[in-house]
């Protein structure tokens, strides 16, 4: 079984000392945590779940959970701290009973196909760093992705809302009778199974 500390040595991932200078920094700080590895090991422990707002990352601390947007933001704001170019990117991509067989139900009670879901992940150097799940070192990333876009982590709120939304309007255009609401309404469902 592959060791998160494992996989981010094998990838060339410097393990970067955080110090007590800058905000999010010592918020690690304050846990403990004196490494950018021992930060995202933390981090990738936490379970899965919304937090109270979704553009605020620092709320990972004080709720001890997070999503894929939260959790990654989080690492990517320490990162730029310690000056540690990880990236952080959003990836359009479509879920259907095949790459995700737990949607399946879903699926079929809102007759669709699939659902595009909006995921965030950390990379570096073309390797994909993705602790959303704690259970998994595994990307939740399918070879599906339809796009995928680099941002900062103050672009997890309205931002990604409405990239995520205007991507599935567009999407749906072409392929009547499908709804935009159909699709939101099943992807809000399968989340809701996440947690």
């Amino acid at each position: 079984m592959l060791i998160l500390r494992d996989y981010l040595q094998s990838i060339g991932l410097p393990n970067q000392d955080i110090s007590n200078a800058a905000a999010v920094s010592v918020c690690f700080y304050h846990q403990g945590i004196t490494t950018l590895w021992e930060a995202i090991s933390w981090v990738h422990q936490l379970p899965y779940g919304r937090n109270s707002q979704r553009d605020r990352y620092s709320l990972v601390f004080s709720e001890k959970k997070g999503t894929c947007s939260t959790k990654h933001a989080l690492i990517k704001a320490l990162a730029n701290e310690v000056s540690v170019p990880l990236e952080l990117n959003i990836a359009i991509q479509p879920l259907d009973e095949v790459n995700t067989p737990q949607i399946a139900a879903i699926l079929q009670a809102h007759q669709l196909p699939a659902i595009l879901d909006a995921h965030c992940y950390l990379s570096f150097q073309n390797h994909i760093i993705d602790i959303t799940n704690p259970k998994t070192l595994i990307s939740s990333l399918n070879r599906n992705t339809v796009q995928a876009i680099m941002i900062q982590p103050e672009q997890i709120g309205d931002f990604k809302l409405q990239y995520h939304q205007q991507f599935i309007k567009d999407w749906v255009k072409p392929q009547p009778p499908l709804t935009f609401e159909q699709i939101w309404s099943a992807r809000e469902k399968y989340i809701e199974t996440l947690y």
